[in-house]
């Protein structure tokens, strides 16, 4: 029999290097006694709020899907650089360039998503907000880039005007206005749920004492997944789905984390593939006669690789994916593995005739 080789697609995750437009604001920065003060210092003297490109993220546009981008990498550096060129942009511009600068020095950040409520703490539902925490000698630090930058007036006019309030802020204060979607970010021994966070009032329940700083730590070492799966808990347990960003931020969490499988599943399904042809080549092939090989080990191997495949298969079936790009791939994918399993499901039988 010849050797079948049987080869699935692996949606790539590039990497992104530090570019000439990044470094070259790295090398701009004007780092005084404070690092992290100098570079929230630049970011909210030079980058102005960008309104007309809130306005098409506020009526639904969707830039990325607009944009063609490959994955949210790309899109993410793609944003990077649009941010340091024009010197605008919204929120998440404001936060990507704030986290890329820092990681470039070598400190540990996270971009935080959440809600946010305004100067007379009137909740806002429409849109979401995004600030950042940075880790400096050993401590969490909360900074609002985009407050610190100005206030945009009558939803019109951006009025640039630099308000260091909204640098390193109290974790006490932060949370009277800013509610991060997950509640480790609030860097609170009591942290808030979403309902005191919208009356304004904490409850006094006597909850045990809240290890924020240890959380975040394990939180930091895990993968992508497990991040999200935690966070998409924690939420669970501490909002409701009153409002829709609340709402399309647990969807979203749910897509990404079963999007989040692919790369696994793709593995094990070459694995199988890789097992299934050693066994053509080094079994079948050679009569059996090997030591390793030998019928009963090729019949217990070929079972495992049946059980693999098929759940493959129902793993396959459950990812949902939005890209025509790439569903196009998963057809691919769950026909190979289709194919693969009625080659094992043939070898199976005929080494119960040779039995």
């Amino acid at each position: 029999m010849k050797y079948l080789t049987f080869l699935f697609l692996l949606f790539a995750q590039p990497c992104f290097g530090q570019s000439k437009a990044l470094s070259k604001v790295i090398n701009n920065i004007d780092y005084h006694q404070d690092t992290v003060k100098a570079v929230y210092d630049w970011i909210t003297n030079n980058i102005r709020y960008d309104i007309a490109k809130f306005k098409q993220v506020d009526k639904g546009e969707n830039l990325y899907k607009k944009g063609n981008y490959k994955n949210v990498d790309e899109f993410r550096a793609d944003q990077l650089e649009k941010v340091i060129k024009r010197k605008k942009g919204v929120c998440e511009d404001y936060t990507i360039l704030f986290e890329a600068i820092m990681n470039a020095l070598g400190y540990e950040s996270f971009r935080i998503s959440g809600i946010t409520k305004g100067p007379k703490g009137k909740l806002n539902r429409s849109s979401g907000h995004s600030w950042i925490a940075i880790k400096d000698r050993g401590e969490w630090k909360l900074c609002d880039p985009t407050w610190g930058a100005g206030q945009v007036k009558d939803g019109k006019k951006f009025i640039q005007k630099y308000n260091p309030k909204w640098y390193n802020v109290d974790p006490e204060i932060m949370k009277e206005r800013h509610y991060p979607f997950d509640p480790i970010w609030q860097l609170s021994d009591d942290p808030m749920t979403f309902n005191e966070f919208k009356k304004g009032a904490q409850l006094d329940d006597e909850n045990p004492a809240f290890d924020f700083n240890a959380v975040i730590d394990n939180y930091m070492q895990k993968s992508d997944k497990e991040r999200m799966t935690d966070e998409l808990a924690r939420m669970e347990a501490t909002e409701d789905g009153e409002i829709s960003l609340i709402r399309k931020r647990k969807k979203s969490l749910q897509s990404k984390i079963s999007t989040n499988d692919i790369p696994s599943i793709i593995e094990q399904c070459r694995a199988s593939a890789n097992q299934f042809n050693e066994y053509i080549l080094e079994g079948k092939n050679k009569g059996f006669r090997g030591d390793k090989w030998t019928l009963e080990y090729s019949k217990n191997t070929l079972i495992d690789i049946k059980a693999q495949i098929e759940e493959s298969i129902v793993a396959f079936d459950n990812v949902k994916v939005k890209s025509a790009k790439a569903k196009k791939g998963f057809k691919k994918n769950i026909a190979q593995s289709k194919k693969l399993l009625q080659k094992v499901e043939e070898e199976l039988e005929y080494l119960e005739s040779k039995s």
